[in-house]
């Protein structure tokens, strides 16, 4: 499969900018005024999710405290967290493809696609479970967000430093390739 028909390469040049300006942007958005940086105050404990490992019950015992009105405003931080999920693996999929492209690798350095793929899906299934634990109160969705809190970090990291030394090293080899023509 060549590039222009695998579906990890659709940003190319200055779409990968604009892609990059829209994640900080919302980033900004959502962690400042938006419903995750409202949530940050909100009651100790809250947000469950920036633990990176915690039990079952926990989330339960967070939530049980919280009033209607602040329960709301966490499902909106869930609900508002999708958009930044799906941004954040757009980037680092288009920071691996640009890498990968400039680089002239084979077609076994698309596994490293896995990695935004896999923080994606790891972070909707820690976000609803938590949504289901803040409304069922059950120990059980509890924990299956605690499973995939871990894992969600370790994808979130592990794609993030993957897409940047792809990016910085597609980045080079495109200069290398400039100062050359």
């Amino acid at each position: 499969m060549d590039y222009k028909s695998s579906p990890f390469h659709r940003f190319f040049g200055w779409k990968i900018l604009a892609l990059l300006a829209v994640l900080a942007a919302y980033t900004y958005w959502y962690t400042g005024p938006g419903y995750f940086g409202q949530i940050n105050d909100m009651a100790p404990g809250i947000p469950v999710q920036s633990l990176h490992f915690y039990a079952g019950h926990y989330p339960v015992e967070v939530y049980a405290a919280l009033t209607d009105p602040q329960k709301h405003k966490m499902l909106l931080a869930f609900i508002f967290d999708l958009p930044f999920m799906i941004l954040l693996m757009l980037v680092t999929e288009a920071l691996i493809a640009f890498g990968t492209r400039h680089l002239k690798l084979g077609p076994k350095s698309n596994l490293l696609f896995v990695l935004p793929i896999a923080f994606l899906i790891c972070d909707f299934g820690e976000d609803s479970f938590l949504a289901l634990t803040l409304f069922g109160g059950g120990a059980i969705t509890g924990w299956c967000a605690a499973m995939f809190t871990p894992l969600k970090f370790l994808f979130f990291y592990s794609a993030c430093i993957i897409g940047i030394l792809m990016g910085a090293a597609g980045l080079l080899s495109w200069f290398r390739t400039q100062s050359r023509s």
